[in-house]
């Protein structure tokens, strides 16, 4: 079955593109399917970072007025799998959104839509920022959640408050990953403070660097820069997601029209 894994932060800034981008590369390079879809309305940072775009995205699909090969785009010859990966991109899309009554039904149904297209083994999904009704829908679909965490105070409150939400709603494995910190190293007190908070496990850290800030052209930078330390701990967590139970949460059926 198809595991989604939803990469989300309560504030903007947090890298949330980077990080997803980067995921799925690395994924798709050791041999998974991947298809990495922003859901954020109007999003397009994928596509710069991996070669490509479509007129039409999510948004779209949700609204019902394109279907899902028309805005999926392979870009595996981006992450350079030899392994049999691959991976498939869906940019935001520029729809508006179907009335927030029926968004969660639309949403789902787009969801199949994908799925049946291109039999991903994982969904990355980068959101928008926030907890909204949009990110709500997603949570019930997320098998793992990534909730990224920086460390600045006001990321802190909004961040424990969707902790608790994906916990209380049955996201299986939500976990922290807490970004541009000055290491990749955490002491265990330190970690073992955070989860206490949070009530929630860290999955990863992930170091500041400039050089991600500064990176330009069509390869993840955890694909061409390999021996980076941000590199290598965003492999780890790509293989750890890998390993981790396969179990999965049931996609809800698509309704029909005549539902």
């Amino acid at each position: 079955m198809t595991r989604f894994v939803t990469v989300h932060s309560f504030r903007r800034g947090a890298g949330k593109t980077t990080i997803s981008v980067n995921l799925a590369g690395v994924l798709a390079r050791a041999g998974v399917s991947v298809l990495l879809v922003e859901t954020a309305h109007r999003a397009e940072d994928a596509g710069s970072v991996l070669g490509g775009t479509r007129p039409d995205g999510f948004a779209e699909l949700v609204a019902g007025t394109a279907d899902a090969e028309a805005v999926g785009y392979d870009a595996t010859e981006t992450v350079g799998s030899s392994a049999g990966g691959r991976l498939v991109v869906v940019n935001g899309g520029r729809a508006v959104a179907p009335d927030p009554d029926a968004i969660g039904d639309a949403t789902t149904t787009a969801f199949h839509a994908l799925l049946d297209a291109f039999a991903p083994d994982f969904v990355v999904l980068d959101t928008a920022a926030g907890l909204t009704e949009e990110t709500l829908t997603l949570l019930t679909v997320t098998d793992d959640l990534l909730l990224l965490v920086r460390p600045d105070r006001r990321d802190h409150q909004g961040s424990a408050v969707t902790a608790d939400v994906a916990v209380r709603i049955g996201v299986p494995r939500p976990a922290l990953v807490l970004t541009q910190l000055p290491g990749t190293v955490l002491d265990p007190a330190d970690r073992a403070r955070i989860e206490e908070a949070f009530s929630i496990p860290v999955a990863a850290v992930l170091p500041f660097s400039r050089e991600i800030a500064e990176h330009q052209g069509d390869h993840p930078f955890a694909i061409s820069h390999r021996g980076d330390p941000w590199s290598t701990a965003l492999t780890e967590l790509a293989s750890a997601l890998v390993a981790a139970d396969p179990a999965t949460r049931r996609l809800p059926p698509a309704r029909t029209s005549g539902d």
